[in-house]
């Protein structure tokens, strides 16, 4: 089957699922990618520059796959007439409804909450089948647009979301394997591997380590993960704050040494307040790091809290207890075994074969 994967944001963790979902899958697939910049212009004119790569394409394909930075809805009543009928899948990475805004938006400022998720919604729409990385996601995705549908002044497609959601599924993204040879420490080392942005709450992480220092607690500190030009200041403070604690700050070099960097941690405090799956959190776990959750967002669908009561937290003052509990008892191999075999379930090789079951049912 030849499949033609669309990305108007070919980068970071889209560029992973998109490149290593046609390294593991049995069917062959072509990749049309954008740059990822200019989230706000992809989404409102990816589908016109994805348009004109694709009407430069001899053979049709089998299958459309659009992910959820693209207005696929655009984009379908621009395909010639002998594509209309090629069945297409829209994957959610993200939402637009949900996402945390960042203070510094302007849209924010001026009120512009809800265009970009209408736009998945559209989409939606207008594809036979929606995927969504998370249980979780899915149904935070659809409690918001219901809200906002119910605030229209008529013609309100409530009919047409029930229908969608109908039709809607999880598809859980996959995961490297990340085992190495883990590294014995001195002290304790903690972990940050996200994104150097607001959504991750870098403000918690680190307020949460200054309380550790000013403790006196010992411990040792990786930093790892992409910034941008614009990034919370935090991390510089912090740099500077923390200058003994650390053995490693910034962008790792290659896709190894993030790994072994990995595997050299002993405790990720997580402390997002935006997370629809989770990729770095599960490939720390399974390199063998004891992870401190928030009891909310995706984490307790991947980990029951019932399971892990001592590893999951309600408020900072929790936060702070259970790292420090974690610094003087590390967890019991046998609970940290049970969370790595219960990340191993996200490798890819074991989430492909649901893929591409999906991808030959729809066609």
């Amino acid at each position: 089957m030849n499949i033609l994967l669309l990305e108007a944001y070919y980068g970071g963790s889209h560029k992973n699922w998109a490149d290593q979902l046609k390294n593991h899958s049995k069917h062959t697939i072509e990749i049309l990618g954008l740059p990822a910049r200019h989230w706000k212009w992809r989404m409102e004119g990816g589908a016109m520059a994805l348009t004109k790569m694709l009407l430069t394409k001899n053979e049709k394909p089998d299958l459309l796959i659009a992910t959820s930075m693209l207005d696929y809805s655009f984009l379908k009543a621009n395909l010639p007439q002998d594509w209309q009928d090629i069945p297409a899948i829209y994957y959610m990475h993200e939402n637009q409804f949900t996402y945390p805004q960042s203070e510094n938006d302007t849209d924010t400022k001026a009120g512009r909450d809800f265009h970009y998720g209408m736009i998945q919604f559209k989409s939606m729409l207008s594809a036979d089948l929606t995927c969504f990385n998370s249980d979780f996601h899915r149904e935070v995705f659809f409690a918001k647009l219901k809200e906002l549908l119910e605030r229209l002044p008529d013609y309100a497609p409530l009919d047409e979301m029930q229908d969608l959601r109908s039709k809607a599924m999880t598809m859980h993204l996959g995961i490297q394997d990340s085992r190495r040879n883990r590294v014995v420490n001195n002290r304790p080392v903690i972990l940050w591997n996200h994104r150097w942005e607001y959504d991750k709450n870098p403000g918690a992480f680190f307020n949460c380590l200054y309380k550790l220092k000013e403790d006196g607690e010992d411990f040792d500190l990786i930093v790892l993960g992409s910034k941008g030009r614009s990034y919370p200041k935090i991390f510089d403070e912090s740099k500077v704050r923390l200058t003994e604690h650390i053995v490693h700050w910034g962008y790792a070099e290659s896709n190894e040494a993030y790994l072994d960097l990995l595997n050299r941690a002993d405790i990720i405090p997580v402390t997002s307040k935006q997370e629809f799956f989770g990729i770095s959190i599960l490939e720390a776990v399974l390199a063998g790091v004891t992870p401190v959750f928030p009891k909310r967002l995706v984490y307790p669908e991947h980990f029951d809290p019932k399971n892990y009561p001592d590893l999951f937290y309600s408020s900072d003052h929790d936060l702070l207890q259970q790292v420090k509990n974690l610094l003087k008892n590390p967890v019991e191999e046998s609970i940290k075994n049970g969370l790595i075999d219960r990340a191993k379930e996200y490798l890819w090789q074991q989430q492909i074969q649901r893929y591409d079951l999906i991808f030959e049912s729809i066609v």
